[in-house]
């Protein structure tokens, strides 16, 4: 038996919630008889059920273990009645069209709640707010992320545009963010009625690329839920064919960095290739023709430059014409310059960085000893080819100074093509339809290690 005293007089319910108990499974409790109130030794009727009201001094008492009746009782709730809860804070023009496509999506709640800022906010709802109307099988979140290990949510009040790692170290030290086991009991089954695990599952480019954040965002979280993220680009698009609605689908990002301008695209073509994790999902190889149809013939025209390529579409059961991008950017490391103290004698930028090589090292972050180091972020596999890997330039050139301050860039090429079943040609998608009648197709399965990337699967 658990039991509680109330302090203050109050709705049941809003007692209940503050002691981390959900909305949803306090009606359940009431309706199975488990819980029950007593008043100077007088069990109270509970006529209103959780509305009904409890004054100072009064006792809640609450089955433990419950009844096997109760126990079917809440795992029948579960099973039927079960929902996604999903926060899209962003303003971008992904993020509305993400949050959109989740209000299409069944059995999915969009928090909304202005009050709801910070990831900490959404979290801390499941302990207890009133928000929580039906049991919880996923929590979503969405948000623009890269493969550098940063997703652009606001973590707390105090921190930045995007969480990174630095951020998920700092948040372990902040109560609040553990999500506990008891919040997601019982689970909903599946089709063979096996429990299905809850998940926290992120919707943004190419986070799941990066497994190291992954664990750090899981262990922020209490390591209980298991974190899934695409190891792709997240694509999200008005459906405006019959039947109209909402699709979601992935595209690869096959990239290469230079520390000099490729500026060809038969250059560009010749550094794709020699990429080696660059493959398609079912782990065959890219031809040459391929590359050549991709990589525009001015590379660096501009940021991004887009053809329409075929796919079919299972919606409308037919071939349409989607985007495919290339994406160019000379890409300076600091987005400000930083000083560094010269030798006046040294003058060229090889003697310059001869000074600022051992200073960056000594950096904890840059460290190989660092649990996800700055260079491993940026894609090189040590310090010296993250040096290697940029140009580094100092401000004033070629004059004798006691300050100078650095920088380094590099020229990144990336091109982003829609990921489609390689035997069929279908574009491989979820499709949430305006009208209810019409059909939902959901063939983005987070299991699929081949699209995501999960801990601690």
């Amino acid at each position: 038996m658990i039991e509680f005293e109330v302090k203050r007089a109050m709705a049941l319910d809003t007692f209940l919630r503050g002691q981390e108990y959900q909305p949803w499974r306090i009606e359940a409790l009431v309706d199975c008889g488990a819980l029950r109130v007593f008043s100077e030794g007088r069990e109270l009727p509970l006529k209103r059920g959780p509305k009904t009201h409890v004054d100072p001094g009064d006792k809640v008492r609450i089955d433990d273990p419950l009844s096997k009746k109760c126990q079917d009782a809440l795992q029948k709730k579960v099973d039927n009645d079960w929902r996604d809860y999903a926060w899209v804070p962003g303003k971008s023009k992904f993020d509305q069209a993400m949050a959109k496509l989740i209000e299409t999506r069944p059995s999915t709640i969009v928090i909304k709640d202005p009050s709801v800022t910070t990831l900490l906010n959404f979290l801390q709802l499941f302990a207890g707010s009133p928000l929580i109307t039906h049991p919880i099988r996923h929590l979503i979140v969405a948000s623009h992320a890269n493969d550098e290990g940063q997703l652009k949510l606001p973590l707390t009040g105090g921190t930045g545009a995007f969480i990174d790692w630095e951020d998920l170290e700092a948040a372990l030290k902040v109560k609040g963010f553990q999500l506990k086991d008891e919040w997601f009991r019982p689970r909903p089954r599946d089709a063979q009625g096996r429990p299905i695990p809850y998940k926290l599952l992120v919707r943004g480019c190419r986070i799941g690329s990066e497994r190291k954040f992954l664990e750090k965002f899981r262990e922020v979280l209490g390591r209980r839920i298991n974190v899934v993220a695409p190891k792709h680009f997240h694509v999200v698009d008005p459906h405006e064919q019959k039947p109209k609605g909402h699709v979601e689908y992935l595209a690869y990002s096959f990239g290469v960095h230079s520390p000099t301008a490729l500026k060809t695209e038969d250059a560009v073509v010749k550094a794709l290739i020699g990429v080696s994790r660059h493959a398609l999902i079912d782990g065959s190889s890219i031809p040459e023709k391929k590359w050549r149809e991709w990589v525009p013939r001015r590379p660096e025209a501009k940021y991004q430059q887009q053809e329409l390529t075929t796919a079919k579409s299972p919606p409308s059961s037919k071939p349409v014409k989607i985007p495919r991008w290339f994406r160019y950017e000379a890409r300076k490391w600091l987005k400000q310059d930083e000083p560094l103290a010269m030798d006046k004698a040294k003058t060229s930028d090889a003697d310059r960085l001869a000074v600022l090589k051992p200073l960056l090292a000594q950096r904890p972050i840059f460290k190989s000893t660092h649990p996800y180091p700055l260079y491993e972020r940026l894609g090189y596999g040590s310090f010296e080819e993250f040096i290697k890997g940029w140009t580094w330039s100092f401000k004033p050139a070629n004059k004798a100074v006691d300050e100078v301050k650095f920088n380094a860039v590099r020229h990144e090429y990336t091109a982003i093509i829609p990921v489609t079943d390689t035997k069929s040609g279908e574009l491989i998608l979820n499709f949430y339809p305006l009208n209810k009648k019409d059909k939902v197709i959901e063939r983005l399965s987070e299991n699929n290690r081949k699209l995501f990337e999960g801990v601690p699967i």
